[in-house]
């Protein structure tokens, strides 16, 4: 009943950390599949990596076309109407799957998003600044003005109305901002604080 989506690039080592955890998920007694979409990596390894688990499937694209193709492409594939988008850097908790299938059971609920732990996968000061940074941006009340799609939920029939993510940006960054826009004039996003991945953050050096 719920189609998890994450794009990756270049990045198999993640891509297994979050399909393993998502395997040790709890309370999963419905029907979901993970779609990973490979945006043009330079070799097959997310593809052989993906085929460990049963309950998953890779779809690559044949060029590097960005954060937003590759998340309406997945969209566009999907088996069910609750989708599920995470990146494929973070992991998820053993409950995360089963609370998002819960919140979509409201039949009002058409998009919501959850939140980056505020541990970092990763040690280190700057791993830990960023994840306490990235919390201090949280919505102060049950509502989000923006769909951010490292843990959010949303109907495919809400997604395609609204057009999507936006192809025209590469990078995964603000991909998500003007569709927010669109989406915020269809329904309400709401925010669950309970519904919690870890993320992977970047050192100072690589990040810089």
């Amino acid at each position: 009943m719920i189609s998890i989506i994450a794009p990756a690039y270049n990045n198999p080592d993640e891509v297994r950390k979050l399909l393993e955890s998502i395997r040790k998920s709890g309370g999963v007694n419905f029907a979901f599949e993970a779609i990973i979409v490979d945006d043009g990596s330079a070799d097959r390894a997310i593809e052989n990596v993906v085929k460990d688990y049963d309950f998953a499937r890779c779809i690559r694209l044949e060029k590097n076309s960005g954060a937003g193709v590759a998340r309406n492409t997945g969209a566009r594939e999907a088996r069910f109407d609750m989708l599920l988008y995470l990146d494929s850097d973070v992991t998820v908790f053993p409950d995360t799957v089963s609370k998002a299938k819960k919140y979509f059971e409201d039949e009002n609920v058409k998009a919501f998003i959850g939140h980056l732990d505020i541990l970092p996968q990763n040690e280190g000061f700057f791993p830990r600044y960023k994840a306490i940074m990235f919390n201090s941006w949280l919505p102060r009340e049950h509502f989000s003005t923006v769909f951010t799609p490292a843990v959010g939920g949303i109907r495919k029939e809400a997604l395609l109305r609204c057009g999507g993510f936006d192809e025209s940006i590469r990078g995964a960054t603000v991909e998500y901002v003007k569709f927010s826009y669109a989406l915020r004039e269809q329904c309400t996003i709401y925010f669950y604080p309970e519904l919690v991945v870890r993320v992977k953050i970047n050192s100072f050096k690589k990040a810089l």
